[in-house]
């Protein structure tokens, strides 16, 4: 029995998405299917007829009620442009379908709620994408306001606090792409600096009093 601890990929929220479409993305490499969202069915298992080659096609054969049959009709066509690899459009089904699963497992209800309006999974991807990383007001002045307001914690250090800085820049800068520019890493260490010398004015002040 397999007792090694694996890594569940938290729900999808506005907090983690850009961890979370990381390590999904690794989750689905690792699993060989990442490439349903890269490219469709009809890039991977499309196969077209190759120029100067001219299709055979046979007069559609009528059933009992005097309607050609559909199925032999659509393959006909196909032929004038193309055909399926069966076994590569097979491979893809079978792939996209443990992607939707696996994306699934990590996702609200209502996220959840929404995979049965989409055939494709890269369509669904971009769909979440959008979603959660689309540009917030509200999502960049809470992180705007954590800079501001930063207040450095000595017994975590100073390595941690700047962590956290870089952390509240990304976050700011992804919900409004205009705040690149306003937080540089000079910015951010004058951030730093403030808040140090705050917190060591009132350690002092502690051993005065």
């Amino acid at each position: 029995m397999d007792n090694k601890e694996h890594y569940r990929i938290p729900v999808l929220t506005q907090e983690n998405y850009e961890i979370w479409f990381q390590d999904m993305k690794f989750k689905l490499e690792g699993k060989d299917i990442f490439y349903v969202i890269e490219v469709t069915k009809h890039e991977y298992a499309w196969i077209k007829r190759v120029l100067g080659s001219t299709p055979t096609i046979k007069t559609p054969i009528s059933s009992d009620n005097g309607e050609p049959e559909a199925n032999k009709l659509t393959s006909q066509f196909e032929q004038l442009g193309g055909t399926w690899n069966e076994e590569k459009a097979k491979e893809y089904k079978r792939d996209q379908a443990k992607a939707f699963f696996l994306i699934s497992t990590a996702l609200s209800t209502d996220d959840k709620s929404a995979i049965g309006e989409y055939e494709k999974i890269k369509e669904f991807w971009n769909y979440l994408k959008l979603k959660y990383s689309k540009t917030s007001q509200t999502t960049a002045y809470q992180y705007m306001t954590k800079l501001q307001t930063f207040e450095f914690d000595d017994k975590k250090g100073l390595d941690v606090a700047w962590t956290k800085l870089k952390e509240y820049r990304r976050k700011a800068i992804a919900a409004n792409a205009a705040l690149k520019t306003a937080y540089s890493d000079e910015a951010l260490f004058l951030i730093l600096t403030r808040a140090f010398l705050n917190a060591y004015k009132l350690i002092t002040r502690g051993f005065i009093t």
